[in-house]
């Protein structure tokens, strides 16, 4: 079995690189290693324009590989009422007028907005209205993903309210508590 996990940044995922028993080998944008028979490979994709270049540019021929499992791992803003360090998924992903509808795996329904550079919360307000979609959470990648890989499981974790100083608060706390669903990802799910 094979597990590819995309994130923006090493940043939202070092304690899965560097504090956990797997070890990683980094080659470029790809770390990879092997957990008992599970292949595990993370893409590090860039964040906004750079990750739908990344997305567009990957090799599409590993989506039609049924053996493999697909996450996107990082961290969202939150426009709604979610509190911070949340781990969230949602099922529905806007890019400008665009929708990807993904299989609900959580009792919770979230809507997310992805973008390709940081707006302001109005623009946000402007594009629901334009759309008639509240957003609860925004991030600048998981739409590509998504648009590639339609079975993906995006694992975000809220980080702020559209503040930059919270996000840099509480990266790391997002951090670790990816790290922690991954580990037991690995224990329950695909063990």
């Amino acid at each position: 079995m094979d597990v590819v996990i995309f994130a923006a940044s090493e940043k939202e995922i070092n304690p899965i690189l560097y504090q956990t028993s797997i070890k990683f080998i980094k080659d470029g944008s790809l770390f990879y290693s092997e957990y008992r028979d599970i292949n595990i490979k993370i893409y590090i994709t860039g964040i906004g324009e750079r990750a739908k270049v990344f997305f567009d540019s990957f090799d599409n021929n590993l989506n039609n590989d049924s053996e493999t499992t697909y996450f996107k791992f990082g961290t969202c803003g939150v426009i709604g009422d979610i509190p911070l360090l949340t781990t969230v998924s949602p099922n529905n992903i806007y890019y400008e007028d665009k929708i990807i509808k993904l299989k609900n795996r959580s009792s919770t329904n979230h809507t997310l907005l992805t973008i390709t550079k940081s707006i302001d919360l109005n623009e946000v307000d402007l594009i629901g209205k334009k759309l008639n979609i509240n957003f609860d959470i925004i991030d600048m990648e998981t739409f590509f993903a998504a648009v590639h890989f339609k079975n993906i499981i995006p694992i975000l974790v809220t980080t702020d309210y559209n503040n930059r100083d919270e996000f840099f608060t509480n990266i790391t706390k997002a951090s670790l508590i990816l790290k922690d669903f991954f580990i037991s990802l690995l224990k329950r799910d695909l063990s």
